[in-house]
């Protein structure tokens, strides 16, 4: 019966955050999760596609460029329009992509979103 109570009061307090994250976000005072879970899934997506074309997991490198990549590269499967750019229909450059992630610097964003081994 008390683990049953203690169930209730915690799934109460996780519907009270979410409620208040959003009404913190209609207010424009914080940001959505919805924002955050379509950062996530962008980044899961950027990543997945790194690794899979250069295996950077495994192979260090001292540049981003010896790994058969560069920013000015497209995405296969992420449109400008997921990350909020001109031209939507068009295929998102990773520097773009990394941008709207937060991350500025090319070798960086590889190196702290997706774990590449860069030196």
């Amino acid at each position: 019966m008390k683990a049953l109570t203690t169930l209730e009061i915690i799934i109460i307090i996780v519907i009270l955050i979410v409620t208040a994250l959003f009404v913190l976000s209609w207010l424009g005072i914080g940001s959505s999760p919805l924002d955050w879970m379509k950062r996530e899934n962008i980044k899961s997506i950027f990543c997945s596609e790194i690794i899979d074309r250069t295996k950077c997991l495994v192979i260090e490198v001292s540049s981003p460029y010896e790994l058969g990549i560069s920013e000015d590269d497209l995405s296969t499967k992420i449109r400008n329009r997921d990350i909020g750019v001109r031209n939507g229909d068009e295929f998102a450059s990773y520097k773009n992509i990394c941008n709207y992630l937060g991350v500025r610097s090319f070798k960086e964003c590889l190196v702290k979103l997706c774990g590449c081994k860069i030196r």
